[in-house]
């Protein structure tokens, strides 16, 4: 017999709704899309899936049904539980009112005339397999098991929680489940995955019901949609009570789309349709990345990546090799436009779906690029370190973290080496910046001041990297902690919310790490009282710190005269920002009658008297450390 049944015992908890998918109640539309469309793909990978040159297609569309016609609730079954649930819960909760005022709303949709509800439905997929057993198999893991995956190898889901998004976009976190499946065999059931109440027998419900034929899957598929019946393989997701008073609900799911499955869909594996207004295809992928409604929703490196995949075959790239030969790729491409966002790397799975940007990589112009997982081990090792959300990665999510830590290491070092070694070659153009102008200096002015009688210093043996910057509305940095691994002899340069140069110098010639415990600071008392910071911006016309093993040099230029200016140095170490000792400091300038200028060293900073506009100066000095630094360079005015 079909009815609702919902599982009740004796002497355990009240069970609540935070512990309903959690992870997906921020921004559902977004984590509905992903984890459907992600559990689609996975069909790609089953042994017995046979592709036949179609794409995998995943259809959202909305539909209403009155609420006698949902199953179980002719007569009002369902109404009833959610009734009793609800005089429970106003009893039980007394300060918060969350839950009861969920069942006030759940009861007043019953009493609607139709209510709101979506079908997700997928094709050329091999449908949930295995509904005729009892402990094991897709469909069971899917209906019943909690927080279990036991995917084949290269799929993309691994946690076994993902379902959880279809519950979280109901209003009575009720879904039905139906599938044709290549087993020849069809299912389908309902689930609500609701509050835990006491029942008149004094046992207390699990907290989930089920609609079934006697404790089995009902051995049809659902037809609750009017308009769609299924005729070949696949799944069908009907969430009740669709949340669609979502703003934007369709867009915001276009752009989820987009963001995380860009390479499945332009490599022809994947097309979606939401709501009938939206189709996305490799050939229409373009058009929606550039439509000003779906924009608001998604980031500035979706074009970026795009523009990658559509370059595939004239694009730099580079082949690792972690558990297999070749199995990581990684491909980079110089952005066709400043998008205010710069230096990501999107790794993408096996089956096509991106799981994070790779951040903080080398400044070496602006750049996207796209980390290949191809290999069926690495991608199956690198799950298991994701997150819920398939959103990030941590160590700390198997045994082994030490070993993990390693591959994570191992991974990011391939991506760095990889962009410096593609990206300051031909590949790499210098970018003008808007508003910056000239800021950092030519190389043939080095020579030509190199070349000087009275300059007998050479740097044309040092390893220079040139950076371009890009003029932005400051932000204020949170995380002032900097990685010794992430860069190699460049430079990033930003103003501060005062408008004053930031100017932040990885050096990587050391092959010893950072020491825990920095260079101790001069201790001869500071003099700066004599002085007072000017509150202007003093924006260099050119600058340029590189470092020749133990001796640094900074190259700077004004854009106005100055009497008096103060260069403040300080460098990174575990605790943060600490002054550094500078040793030997020297400046000079060939433009200047005599060649040196005079400076006093006050504490961790330098004075520099009478500073011309437009001249080139050249600063050498030492720090009472054989190690290299993360260090940050300001320029003050400042008045006597």
């Amino acid at each position: 017999m079909k009815k609702w049944f919902f599982p009740s015992v004796e002497n355990i908890g009240i069970k609540g709704f935070n512990d309903i998918g959690e992870e997906f109640k921020d921004n559902p539309m977004f984590h509905l899309a992903k984890e459907i469309c992600q559990n689609s793909l996975d069909t790609m990978v089953c042994s017995d899936y046979q592709r036949n040159d179609e794409p995998i297609k995943v259809e959202f569309k909305e539909f209403f049904i009155n609420p006698c016609k949902i199953p179980g609730n002719e007569k009002g079954e369902l109404k009833q539980i959610f009734e009793e649930e609800f005089k429970f819960n106003n009893e039980y909760y007394k300060k918060d009112r969350t839950v009861p005022e969920f069942y006030e709303n759940a009861i007043d949709l019953f009493h609607a005339y139709k209510i709101p509800c979506l079908r997700i439905s997928d094709f050329n997929t091999t449908g949930l397999t295995g509904s005729d057993q009892t402990t094991h198999s897709p469909w069971i893991d899917l209906t019943k098991n909690a927080g279990v995956s036991d995917k084949e190898e290269g799929s993309a889901g691994s946690k076994g929680k993902g379902k959880f998004a279809s519950f979280i976009c109901s209003s009575f976190y009720t879904v039905f489940y139906s599938t044709m499946a290549n087993d020849e065999l069809k299912a389908s059931c309902g689930i609500s995955r609701i509050t835990g109440y006491k029942k008149s027998d004094n046992t207390i419900t699990i907290g989930e019901g089920y609609y079934e034929d006697n404790f089995s899957p009902i051995r049809e598929c659902l037809d609750l949609d009017p308009g769609f019946k299924r005729d070949r393989y696949g799944t069908d997701i009907y969430i009740i009570g669709f949340k669609e008073g979502i703003e934007d609900w369709k867009e915001k799911m276009v752009a989820s789309i987009i963001e995380n499955f860009f390479v499945s869909i332009v490599k022809g594996n994947l097309e979606v349709s939401i709501g009938g207004n939206y189709y996305i295809t490799k050939e229409s992928i373009k058009k929606y990345i550039s439509d000003e409604k779906i924009k608001r929703y998604l980031s500035s490196d979706a074009k970026c990546y795009y523009d990658i995949m559509v370059s595939l075959n004239e694009i730099p790239k580079e082949n690792y090799t972690m558990f297999e030969n070749n199995d990581i790729t990684l491909v980079l491409k110089k952005d066709d436009e400043d998008t205010g966002e710069i230096n990501k790397v999107a790794v993408v799975r096996h089956t096509g779906m991106k799981i994070l940007d790779l951040k903080n990589l080398p400044h070496l112009g602006l750049y996207h690029g796209i980390l290949f997982m191809n290999g069926i081990k690495v991608n199956d090792y690198f799950r298991k370190l994701e997150n819920a959300t398939h959103s990030n990665w941590s160590a700390d999510r198997v045994q082994n973290s030490a070993d993990a830590t390693r591959k994570i290491n191992e991974l990011k070092r391939f991506v760095r080496e990889t962009i410096k070694k593609l990206m300051t070659g031909a590949v790499l153009d210098e970018v003008s910046a808007t508003g910056v102008g000239e800021t950092l200096p030519d190389e043939d002015e080095f020579i030509e001041d190199d070349k000087e009688e009275n300059k007998k210093e050479s740097i044309k043996d040092e390893k220079i990297k040139t950076i371009t910057i890009n003029e932005k509305k400051p932000k204020k940095i949170e995380d002032k902690r900097v990685k010794r691994n992430d860069e190699e002899g460049e430079i990033d340069l930003e103003l501060d919310e005062e408008g004053l140069i930031n100017t932040k110098q990885f050096i990587l010639n050391s092959p010893s790490p950072i020491p825990i415990n920095p260079p101790q600071p001069n201790p001869i008392a500071s003099e700066e009282k004599r002085y007072s910071e000017v509150n202007k911006k003093l924006l260099t016309k050119k600058l340029r710190l590189i470092n020749n093993n133990s001796t640094y040099k900074l190259f700077f230029s004004l854009n106005e005269d100055n009497p008096i200016i103060k260069i403040t140095f300080e460098i990174y170490g575990e605790s943060g920002k600490e002054k550094i000792l500078l040793e030997k400091v020297k400046c000079h300038c060939n433009k200047i009658i005599g060649g040196n200028v005079l400076t006093e060293i006050e504490d961790n900073y330098v004075i520099i008297k009478k500073v011309q506009k437009d001249i080139l100066y050249n600063l050498d000095f030492k720090i009472n450390s054989e190690e290299t630094w993360a260090m940050e360079v300001k320029v003050y005015g400042i008045n006597e």
